[in-house]
């Protein structure tokens, strides 16, 4: 029995080393623990546990300080993407334009650097004059309104800074004020319209203290359609003024010819006597008008500035074709000519400013380089 008593004794305490140990793993060595070790409910192992809540309670907190930061870095990180997103194309855009301006004023100046009035002798009481034709102000049936405002930009930039370089006391426009004024589907509130952003250009740049004279041109009125063209006459006349007129200033004489009335038939432009000597302005060479006008015109006019052919030609000593500024199907580089004019002298020399495919052309490839 005492030899009973013994095992039995060893057996139990082996089961209490287990219980304060933990179960055994088989092929794990057992491990003897201090008696001390194994007593749960001493104070050394209760304040063991005490610090051990305390360090995962700190822990704890640093960690939920650490993540809500993160958080907070994450939303202003994705508020900064959210506005650039919102933001990035009208900042481009705003860039793209200030380059464009810029890129055309420096076009111009590079252009222009040779450009002057003439270099001959000029009598006194000559005033220098400014000359071009078919500015072609777009419409809205054939145009998007991005390539519309474009144009009108380009023409407002370029005159405007034309004016104020060279400083004429005189601008004369030799017709195709409009591209869209002959058309069936231009209605009277277009033609208004039109008529209304051409003034804004051709005011707007030149000023309302320079003398500006406008002759009538095919597009304003009529392309070759006889049938409408008393009506459209009377349309253009409303909103431009008289199509056929004579006018005197710093005594010289300028004679504004409607070139555009079934081409200019004697017994409709008869109508207008053309003094003596006279400047005259319309948009048709003699060549496209009836024989008699064209005769008449040789006779009593001592320059004759037409328009229409869009680029510049000295076609004799006493008729000359005034280059356009508008690059709508051009063949080559828009220009104008400038003038000294006195009551018996007449000089000029033609300068020519660049198209706009040159100036988006220079404004991309610095685009492509910034991006």
């Amino acid at each position: 029995m005492g030899y009973v008593n013994q095992w039995f004794d060893r057996w139990k305490s082996g089961r209490r080393r287990q219980a304060a140990v933990g179960p055994q793993l088989p092929g794990e060595i057992p491990i003897s623990l201090p008696p001390s070790s194994v007593q749960l409910g001493s104070e050394e192992s209760q304040e063991d546990d005490r610090l051990l809540r305390a360090n995962s309670s700190t822990i704890s907190t640093e960690r939920g300080g650490t993540v809500k930061l993160r958080q907070a870095w994450s939303a202003v990180k994705g508020f900064i993407a959210e506005t650039q997103k919102i933001w990035k194309a009208p900042l481009l855009t705003i860039l793209y334009i200030c380059l464009l301006f810029a890129v055309e004023r420096i076009c111009l100046l590079f252009a222009l650097r040779d450009c002057a009035f003439p270099y001959l002798a000029v009598p006194e009481d000559a005033v220098p004059v400014l000359l071009f034709s078919d500015i072609h102000v777009l419409g809205n049936y054939e145009s998007t309104w991005t390539f519309i405002l474009d144009s009108d930009h380009s023409s407002y930039h370029t005159i405007s800074y034309i004016v104020d370089r060279y400083k004429p006391v005189a601008v004369l426009h030799g017709g195709d004020c409009l591209h869209e004024g002959y058309h069936n589907v231009t209605t009277e509130d277009d033609y208004e319209r039109y008529a209304d952003r051409f003034h804004a250009i051709t005011r707007g740049a030149i000023g309302t203290d320079k003398l500006f004279v406008n002759a009538i041109g095919n597009h304003d009125a009529n392309n070759y359609l006889p049938s409408k063209e008393s009506e459209r006459i009377l349309r253009y006349e409303r909103y431009f003024g008289a199509s056929a007129y004579n006018i005197t200033f710093n005594n010289i004489s300028i004679a504004v010819i409607n070139a555009v009335t079934a081409d200019a038939d004697f017994a409709n432009f008869g109508t207008l006597d053309v003094p003596p000597q006279s400047l005259c302005l319309l948009h048709y060479s003699t060549a496209r008008l009836e024989e008699r006008t064209g005769n008449y015109l040789k006779n009593n006019c001592r320059h004759i500035f037409v328009g229409h052919e869009h680029i510049y030609q000295a076609i004799s000593s006493e008729q000359t074709i005034m280059p356009t500024l508008s690059d709508t199907r051009l063949e080559q580089d828009p220009g104008f000519l400038l003038a000294y004019i006195s009551d018996t002298s007449l000089t000029y020399s033609v300068c020519y400013v660049p198209r706009r495919q040159t100036t988006y052309f220079i404004v991309n490839v610095i685009w492509f380089f910034i991006l």
